[in-house]
């Protein structure tokens, strides 16, 4: 093969890439249309749970959107808050505080909110002597992360009570609500904070005792990347302020306690400025 042979074969490929390329240009629905969405779940109970509670959501949301979806998680809360700010999730299911973090630093779209608000609840076992907060100097407290809304709401109370973390009682880092509850009954930890929609749900719920709640925050929000199309994401809005009126609402919203979809407004947001310093810690 000769040299001007080698640059011609070479250019018409050139051309021919070119050719498709605008071809998508002209018409960038024709891929779009068959593209699949990414819904990262916030991994605040276990993979298990997460895929029993909210396959029914992302089932119905893939039929009404007409988009595949493919429902992912992270290992952590870390690792979760970091792929939301670099782009692995087209649309997310995640804690209050961290979805306002993914709208001031990543351009995230607002989609839904819960009517649940979030709130802890401190929790010892059954048969536990400790009746108040003040029992527990001294004592061991399993919790999720430092950088969840549950974590921060926890600590505000007990500083409220007069009682340092560290100092007046030992934190056990857990990875889940799931894991602070079985470290509490277990006997692991003295008390547990949860969120208290996971407790309602938790299978061995009966075996725990309340002691004190946290003050509420905003419910867990649903968020889209900015690269989602304007008119998916209408059709994600829609789709979930509908999604009350569905059969799959029952189990869903059995499951969850989330009680109903509804639009973010600002005020929800503003509230939780207080917490953006630590989410991303």
């Amino acid at each position: 093969m000769t040299q001007n042979t080698h640059v011609d074969l070479l250019s018409n490929r050139l051309n021919l890439v070119g050719m498709v390329c605008a071809l998508f240009m002209l018409n960038p629905c024709a891929h779009a249309e068959e593209a699949s969405l990414t819904f990262g779940i916030f991994p605040y109970l276990s993979q298990q749970q997460l895929v029993g509670y909210f396959n029914p959501l992302r089932d119905y949301l893939q039929q009404v959107s007409g988009r595949k979806i493919a429902m992912i998680t992270a290992p952590d809360y870390r690792s979760f808050r970091e792929r939301t700010r670099t782009g692995a999730y087209d649309i997310i299911l995640t804690a209050p505080h961290f979805a306002r973090l993914a709208e001031k630093e990543s351009g995230f779209k607002r989609v839904a909110i819960t009517r649940y608000h979030v709130q802890g609840v401190i929790l010892v076992a059954q048969d536990s002597p400790v009746r108040q907060l003040s029992d527990l100097r001294g004592k061991s407290l399993a919790v999720t992360p430092a950088t969840s809304l549950i974590h921060m709401l926890a600590m505000e109370l007990f500083r409220h009570h007069g009682l340092q973390p560290g100092r007046d009682f030992k934190v056990n880092d857990q990875e889940n609500f799931q894991n602070t509850m079985a470290s509490t009954l277990r006997g692991d930890s003295d008390a547990c904070a949860t969120g208290i929609a996971a407790w309602n749900s938790y299978d061995r719920k009966n075996s725990l005792r309340v002691i004190a709640k946290t003050a509420e925050a905003s419910g867990l929000m649903i968020m889209a990347h900015p690269r989602v199309p304007g008119a998916v994401l209408a059709s994600l809005r829609k789709a979930l302020f509908s999604f009350g009126e569905t059969a799959e609402r029952k189990a869903y919203f059995a499951a969850t306690n989330h009680g109903a979809w509804l639009p973010v407004d600002d005020a929800s947001m503003h509230a939780l400025d207080p917490y953006m310093s630590h989410a991303g810690d």
